[in-house]
């Protein structure tokens, strides 16, 4: 059993072990034991992927960034959030390929709040919202301040809903740091 979600962080353990093993191998050491692998897996736990950061509503940060991300993402998120409405949080840089994020999203969001984390790259959150009605019909609002922005959805989703901030790494540096503490690189 693996402590981080999402199918795509299984695979990504996966070839994490299958590169282990062929160094091992290659390097003459010992393979690993099959419970440092299970004790590996239950332990493992990626910051800002498919992260719980509460459970009243179930809250999640994932700092998917691209389309192959953002499909990863909407892959997974049945088996973490089940058949719980979902509200998304949503920040994007401007060289992103944001329209097919925003379309492998969709499909799963039944609201959306658009914010913008505090790289100066950020997309206005007017543009996403522009961009979001070109692919799904589910309402959406501008709030923005990103932690302002989570707390509305949260206030949106309700007991029963689930929230997702997504859409940049940035985006999820913002929620987590301290307030007050230093930004994190505008790069």
């Amino acid at each position: 059993m693996m402590r981080a979600l999402g199918n795509f962080q299984e695979r990504n353990f996966g070839l994490a072990l299958a590169a282990a093993s062929a160094f091992l191998r290659s390097a003459g050491l010992e393979p690993l034991e099959p419970g440092e692998i299970l004790a590996a897996a239950r332990q493992t736990e990626i910051p800002g992927r498919l992260q719980i950061v509460d459970r009243d509503p179930l809250t999640l940060y994932d700092g998917a960034h691209n389309p192959a991300g953002a499909t990863a993402l909407a892959e997974s998120l049945p088996a973490v959030i089940g058949e719980r409405p979902l509200t998304a949080v949503m920040s994007v840089l401007d060289d992103k390929d944001v329209s097919p994020m925003l379309a492998a999203l969709a499909p799963a969001v039944q609201r959306a709040v658009f914010t913008r984390c505090a790289n100066p790259r950020a997309l206005s959150p007017a543009t996403l919202e522009s961009l979001w009605a070109k692919v799904s019909d589910a309402p959406a609002e501008i709030v923005a301040e990103p932690r302002a922005a989570v707390a509305r959805a949260r206030e949106a989703a309700g007991r029963d809903g689930a929230v997702l901030a997504t859409g940049s790494i940035y985006l999820i540096a913002d929620l987590v740091r301290h307030l007050g503490a230093a930004k994190a690189s505008t790069l």
